[in-house]
């Protein structure tokens, strides 16, 4: 008869069960399992045996039965009384016997535990399903091992097979008899985030004694979340005053359950105890059965929703996903990756962006995976995390080469670190050339008449525009790393010289750059505003209740409105592809919509903007900040060189990425131009009803029906089919974080519902600009509707650079989502507005009129209680 000792080669599952081969796989890696054997399946298969004609007739009994606990209850007792009556056969119970006089016999008290075949595998865990006795007397060791055996065809186990599909009979059981741990903690360590899906994290449920409770999930238990790279505790929620676990403790376990990850290539599901000695014990390792089979995807819109907020239209997609990867692939050739690696893994730049429900998401892995092509940056992770509002380390760092191939990643960083100085340094030179090349490009295309030109001569400047602007638009890439890196190296570098409230201090010294080009479109507007103040009879336009379009329609036909009507034209052909969500392709341009123009005009009036004293900020705020950080390092003159520099490259980063998304505004505005006269072509041919349906077909689609290689001829069928998709889900509440294993679109993306529980008197987020405000809320959901502010608290999921003129007209800003380098948070600063985003369910939680005080140093948003 076969039995498994601790230490001893693991045995096939089919003979022991799930769980004893997994401990026995344990065991061989030196993990701390306690003494063990195993009364294999075959002994198991002996007692049925003898069992088999109650059984048969029992599980007869059940067929056609409703998935009821009487009728399952009812077999499983006739079953365990002719289990518990057959007994063990000879041999097994001498073999039992003997083990417990040999392996055993130090053990003061033993644990008797099911090890089914097929329990605790990658697709059926039987959690629970089964029984196990703790605290098990010698003498009662062999009953309990006819209890395990009977409980494979316990009223649950049954039950479980019926729901999973598995037939009801054949089951075949081992039994672990094993030592008890006289546990003073124990409980449970899934090695990957089972809600969230984040295999970087580790989660921790810890009780007292011997943590059944834990378990079941039947008693108090503090949880701790923690990474499972490093180690560092995300957070914890405590059962009481006390910890239960030190941190010593959560080290130990973190690092358990780290090695159990790595050998088993899925994440696990363990169980341990820490007994009063402090020694830690492995209990069981199995598969998280939810994780057990697929890639995985992650996607989180937590940054992207900025530039590509609600739901977007395919055509829309199906431009940016190649442009995405176009410009990544140069950034990474910038920074230095062999093209070999850039060729093998090309799917990567092709799958950064992902669609999900009509809405943009980063594909987040793809992403930590282009850090990854260069050896030894992970420590650039943390600063691109935080810019983007992700969580700390979704995945965990790789382990560090040894012997000759370390030596060879020390010469590749070093190469690196030489190119990063390169790149720096040319920075402004490369930026221009953007800018120089963006800038031939609109001067060549205005003077182009497109609605002469075929179909086929339009693709061809998208393809032009495509391979001018898409690869050297890298630069913006590569500013962005560069700003992130040092937007954190200043922050570190307050803290750790001593300057007092470093994040305000930091956020300060951003108040009031100067050369802020995404300000110079609110200047222009702010100079119509104070036109159209002078100009009683457009004034008066302004001033009346006539919705936007209609104003424009009246100030248009108006004979003392034509100095206006020349500075509006004036604007639009410098500023007019800066609009509310202009990387969309569905957004029209101030050209074609007129009237978004006459409502940014409208809240500068209303706020009285002064387009000399905008983006000035309150000069307050950032003389405080310089002569805090001047008072610390007074006396340290490397010091003061250090930061100098530091902040001076942090600021132009600043500057330059709005120059760049500037740019890039109207990048998208001449594809606009000419995706616009595709859709008038194609309505002209009978291919559309409408130009505008151009939006509902992908590029590909487009390119396909002009060029020839289309496969679906009927485009209005396309149409209807998208347009049909896409109500529905504008209807949906989106979740900000979406994880798939296998085939994402096998995996059904349920509606995220927002979240229940009592309204808080105090929300919180990420502080972005100091000082404070008090006024009404204004929550704005859809920024097409362009209301005029007039001093509220403008409170918005997100923002796009296009909210500007809407922020004009606000006393502070609020965001559900954003980060202190964001567009709402740089201009925030600028116009000196306290700014605080990163605020979960702001949108929902605060109401139209209620009052609150922002405090942008804090990162606080208080309702104010009103009397009376």
């Amino acid at each position: 008869m076969a039995f498994l000792h601790r230490g001893a080669p693991p045995e096939t599952t089919s003979l022991l069960g799930g769980k004893a081969a997994r401990l026995g796989e344990l065991g061989a890696l030196g993990l701390p399992v306690p003494r063990w054997v195993c009364l294999p399946a075959e002994i198991g298969d002996a007692v049925l045996a003898r069992a088999r004609p109650e059984l048969e007739v029992a599980l007869a009994g059940l067929e056609g039965a409703p998935a009821a606990e009487a009728p399952f209850a009812a077999a499983a007792a006739r079953i365990r009384a002719a289990v518990l009556a057959a007994g063990l056969p000879a041999d097994g119970a001498a073999a039992l016997d003997a083990a417990l006089a040999g392996p055993l016999a130090a053990a003061p008290s033993l644990a008797v535990r099911s090890s089914a075949v097929g329990e605790d595998s990658g697709r059926d865990s039987f959690a629970g399903q089964l029984d196990s006795f703790l605290r098990v007397p010698r003498s009662e060791v062999p009953a309990r091992v006819l209890e395990v055996i009977a409980s494979a065809y316990g009223a649950r186990a049954l039950l479980y097979r019926r729901v999973r599909g598995l037939p009801l009979a054949g089951a075949r059981v081992g039994v672990i008899v094993q030592e008890m741990v006289d546990a003073a903690r124990a409980g449970v360590l899934f090695t990957a985030n089972p809600t969230t899906g984040d295999r970087g994290e580790v989660v921790i449920a810890a009780g007292t004694g011997t943590g059944e409770g834990v378990a079941a999930g039947t008693a108090a238990a503090d949880i701790v979340h923690a990474e499972l790279g490093t180690g560092a505790v995300r957070r914890v929620a405590r059962a009481g005053a006390a910890a239960i676990l030190s941190d010593s403790d959560v080290a130990r376990l973190v690092a358990l359950g780290r090695r159990i990850a790595g050998t088993a290539g899925v994440p696990q599901d363990v169980e341990w105890a820490i007994d009063a000695a402090g020694a830690l014990h492995l209990l069981q390792a199995r598969p998280i059965t939810a994780f057990a089979a697929g890639r995985e995807t992650v996607l989180d819109s937590s940054n992207i929703a900025e530039s590509y907020p609600g739901v977007t239209r395919p055509l829309t997609f199906s431009f940016v996903r190649p442009a995405y990867e176009r410009t990544l692939r140069q950034a990474s050739r910038a920074f230095g990756v062999p093209e070999a690696t850039l060729a093998r893994e090309r799917a990567v730049h092709a799958n950064l962006v992902a669609l999900v429900d009509g809405r943009i998401y980063y594909a987040i892995l793809g992403w930590y995976r282009l850090y990854q092509q260069l050896p030894g940056f992970a420590w650039a992770l943390p600063a691109f995390e935080k810019a983007l509002g992700l969580p700390p380390r979704l995945v965990a760092p790789a382990p560090p080469p040894r012997g000759l191939a370390r030596l060879g990643r020390a010469a590749i960083v070093a190469r690196t670190w030489v190119r990063l100085g390169s790149l720096l340094r040319g920075l402004d030179g490369e930026a221009r050339v953007f800018e120089a090349r963006l800038d031939a490009e609109r001067a060549r295309l205005a003077v182009v008449d497109l609605d002469a030109l075929d179909a086929h001569d339009l693709l061809d400047e998208l393809d032009r525009l495509q391979d001018r602007l898409a690869e050297p638009y890298a630069v913006a890439l590569v500013n962005d790393f560069f700003t992130f890196q040092l937007h954190a190296v200043v922050e570190r570098l307050l803290r750790r010289w001593g300057v007092p409230d470093a994040a305000a201090a930091r956020d300060g010294l951003l108040v009031g750059i100067r050369g802020v080009a995404s300000l110079e479109p609110l200047r222009s507007v702010a100079a119509l505003a104070r036109l159209a103040a002078a100009t009683p009879a457009v004034r008066a336009v302004l001033e009346s209740r006539r919705d936007d379009a209609d104003a424009w329609t009246v100030l248009r036909d108006a004979p003392e409105a034509a100095a206006f009507r020349a500075a509006c034209a004036a604007h639009v052909a410098r500023w007019g592809d800066r609009t509310l969500e202009e990387l969309k392709l569905e957004t029209p341009s101030l050209a074609e919509a007129p009237g978004a123009l006459v409502a940014a005009v409208r809240n500068a009036l209303a706020a009285g903007a002064d387009p000399a004293t905008l983006g000035q900020g309150p000069r307050g705020e950032r003389d405080a900040a310089e002569a805090a950080v001047a008072r610390v390092l007074a006396r340290h003159p490397l010091r003061r060189l250090v930061f100098r520099w530091a902040a001076g490259h942090w600021r132009r980063g600043v500057r330059r990425r709005e120059a760049l998304r500037l740019a890039r505004a109207s990048g998208f505005g001449m594809a606009k131009r000419v995706f616009r006269a595709l859709g008038r072509r194609f309505a002209r041919e009978g291919l559309l009803d409408d130009p505008s349906e151009l939006l509902w077909l992908t590029v590909d689609e487009v390119d396909g029906a002009v060029r020839g290689h289309a496969v679906t001829r009927d485009l209005r069928a396309l149409v209807s089919l998208r347009r049909r998709e896409w109500g529905v889900y504008e209807g949906r509440v989106p979740p900000q974080r979406v994880v798939v294993h296998g085939i994402v679109a096998a995996r059904a993306v349920e509606e995220a519902l927002a979240p229940g529980g009592a309204r808080s008197g105090v929300l919180r987020g990420t502080g972005c600009c100091p000082g404070r405000a008090r006024a009404p809320v204004r929550v704005v959901r859809e920024a097409r509707s362009q209301p005029v502010l007039r001093g509220e608290v403008l409170v918005a999921s997100t923002t796009d650079p296009g909210w500007i003129f809407l922020m004009v007209g606000a006393s502070a800003l609020v965001a559900e989502r954003g980060n202190p380098l964001s567009h709402t948070a740089i201009i925030g600063r600028e116009l000196g507005l306290p700014t605080v985003v990163g605020v979960p369910d702001a949108t929902r939680l605060l109401a139209d009129g209620e009052l609150v005080e922002v405090d942008g140093a804090a990162g606080t948003v208080t309702r104010v209680a009103v009397s009376g």
